[in-house]
């Protein structure tokens, strides 16, 4: 990879993430080149999809019914499970492993190739690696975790500084209740937590004033930036 300074912001919905990128970007943008790449955070290329009977093609990424809340019989309390997971019988585990396996590695080169399109001074990813492993995580809970993480991390490049937005599931709700429940948010922050504990990023507390936050962003972009420069 070229010496360029990439900076990655994940998090859930509604962590901050666009407010912070935005300000980073009209800071670093008077004097350098600098590209947002957003990323689809998809497992599979559409050319290579398109091949598979539609049916099939729904279950290998998204169209897997996702984690749904249900009761507990034993303790009453609200718990995430898989919608299909009656259905086992239908796909074995070493299958779901090895499409799991298959999906990380897809999904890794796929950030790779986006990184190596842009021709910025400072390459600002809005979603990468973290989101990328969590939400592969997410659709294959059926699939060891730690495994999942791994290849994308051995796989995709690592930016120079990679922030994972931490905030309260309540408050990702409040701020953007467009998808998923407080339950799966909380769900969504454990498995970001795990990611970003084994890749090594940096976790900002997204309670803190919105001003603070940004000149801290700004004050670690500009170090790198000066240093590679």
């Amino acid at each position: 990879m070229r010496k360029s300074v990439f900076v990655s912001f994940s998090g859930v919905d509604g962590a901050g993430k666009s407010t912070q990128i935005e300000r980073l970007v009209a800071d670093l943008s008077r004097d350098h080149r600098v590209e947002v790449l957003w990323n689809p955070l998809t497992f599979w290329p559409q050319s290579a999809l398109s091949q598979l009977p539609r049916q099939f093609r729904r279950r290998l990424g998204e169209g897997r019914p996702a984690l749904v809340e249900r009761r507990s019989a034993s303790t009453g309390t609200q718990v995430l499970e898989r919608a299909d997971v009656r259905v086992a019988g239908a796909f074995t585990t070493a299958f779901w492993l090895v499409v799991g396996s298959v999906a990380a590695v897809s999904s890794a080169f796929s950030l790779r190739r986006r990184l190596r399109a842009s021709q910025a001074d400072i390459v600002i990813l809005d979603r990468f690696r973290l989101d990328t492993i969590v939400k592969l995580q997410y659709w294959y809970a059926d699939v060891p975790a730690r495994l999942l993480a791994r290849i994308v991390l051995r796989l995709a490049p690592a930016p120079s500084l990679e922030l994972l937005m931490r905030v309260r599931p309540e408050d990702a709700y409040a701020r953007k209740a467009e998808q998923w429940s407080v339950e799966q948010l909380a769900w969504h922050a454990r498995l970001y937590d795990g990611a970003a504990e084994a890749a090594g990023a940096l976790v900002l507390d997204g309670r803190e004033d919105l001003e603070t936050l940004s000149l801290d962003i700004r004050r670690r972009v500009r170090a790198l930036v000066d240093a590679q420069h």
